[in-house]
């Protein structure tokens, strides 16, 4: 079923699908794997409540976009770019007239995200670049004719603060703790009526009778979630990068946020530190270029004796810096170190791979000009 819009004309039109069919299968192709991705992800934070169906997610903004346009990776409601900057996985928004568009109501009579006017969740990573002026990050936009007056969102204040700002531009919230430069993960949801903004999981809650600032009218309807600075909005004069914006068709309560970010800082915790894994890896190969050196310089033999011998495991058979049949270091194992100084150790003991070589060569003349002596003795 497809609807055509005129001006002052609507009309609805009924096509076969059959040749639409292939197209259907790739979108479900392509929400399967999203969502599996999305599993994986949660699965490793130990997320267990928003891994299974309940998760609900059904629009991704990531890194699929334009300069005008911010792709939905689920195929389905593309956000509207407008002055802003691509970058990887989002967008930045800079000034006033920075901004996207992410459309509900807005898209007239056939709205598949018109369950936002009663539960969703909106989660996005969000970095403040500059805060002057006030710093625009997201929120809802309402249907109707005053612009100012007319949207609910939050923003980071010239003096550092987490602000929510209500339809007449006061302030209903606050918290100290937006810092530049630094990633954050936000939330607007609405449940029961209410709207929550969270920051890293922990709610900007209003003081006293602010709190029916956040309530949701009943004769209202979104008309879309912004990005950056919404339309006339004046005190947006900072710089944000938006990125990974996910929409779920239901709310997130405070207990479930609350563990995902628990989760997610215990698993930022544990992560290994990038720096460790160079030293490691730079350590073992280290040890394979000596390890290489002994077994290419040590088994040297004197002139016209023949090339050294080697065994199945690639070791020369005169060579006492490498024992016989011992596997390869591993330049990818944590513990080719510990083999490496192990390796070392064996060499030292045997004297050095040189003179072990040479050694055992002068032994085998010495016996071999005894058995002559002794043979001339005889005759």
């Amino acid at each position: 079923l497809y609807e055509r819009k005129q001006v002052g004309k609507q009309r609805f039109v009924l096509v076969r699908l059959d040749d639409q069919l292939e197209r259907v299968k790739e979108v479900l192709a392509k929400w399967e794997g999203l969502d599996n991705n999305l599993s994986e992800s949660c699965r490793s934070l130990g997320a267990a409540g928003a891994c299974d169906g309940s998760a609900r997610r059904v629009g991704l903004l990531s890194n699929a976009g334009s300069a005008t346009h911010w792709n939905d990776e689920y195929l389905g409601v593309d956000a509207a770019v407008s002055g802003a900057t691509k970058v990887t996985n989002g967008f930045e928004f800079s000034g006033a007239n920075s901004r996207a568009e992410w459309p509900v109501g807005a898209q007239g009579q056939n709205q598949r995200y018109h369950f936002a006017n009663y539960n969703f969740a909106l989660l996005a990573t969000v970095t403040v670049n500059d805060p002057k002026d006030g710093a625009s990050v997201f929120g809802v936009r309402f249907n109707g004719t005053d612009s100012a007056g007319n949207r609910l969102g939050l923003l980071c204040s010239s003096d550092k603060k987490w602000v929510v700002k209500s339809r007449t531009g006061e302030t209903v919230a606050q918290a100290a703790g937006c810092e530049p430069s630094k990633p954050y993960r936000v939330l607007l949801t609405l449940q029961e009526g209410s709207f929550s903004f969270f920051v890293n999981g922990t709610p900007l809650k209003p003081a006293g009778a602010d709190a029916a600032a956040l309530a949701k009218k009943d004769s209202e309807e979104i008309a879309h979630f912004y990005f950056g600075a919404d339309d006339g909005m004046r005190d947006a004069g900072g710089s944000v990068t938006v990125k990974n914006a996910q929409l779920f068709n239901r709310a997130f309560v405070p207990n479930e946020v609350a563990a995902l970010q628990r989760k997610e800082n215990e698993a930022r915790v544990k992560a290994p530190k990038p720096e460790q894994v160079p030293r490691i890896a730079a350590s073992a190969v280290s040890g394979l270029k000596n390890s290489a050196h002994g077994v290419a310089e040590g088994p040297s033999v004197a002139a016209g004796t023949g090339p050294a011998t080697t065994d199945a495991a690639g070791s020369s058979a005169g060579d006492a810096s490498v024992p016989r049949g011992a596997p390869a270091l591993d330049p990818n194992n944590a513990s080719a170190a510990f083999a490496k100084e192990a390796a070392g150790t064996v060499q030292r003991e045997a004297g050095g791979g040189d003179g072990t070589a040479r050694g055992r060569v002068s032994g085998v003349l010495s016996l071999l000009l005894l058995a002559l002596w002794g043979l001339s003795a005889l005759c």
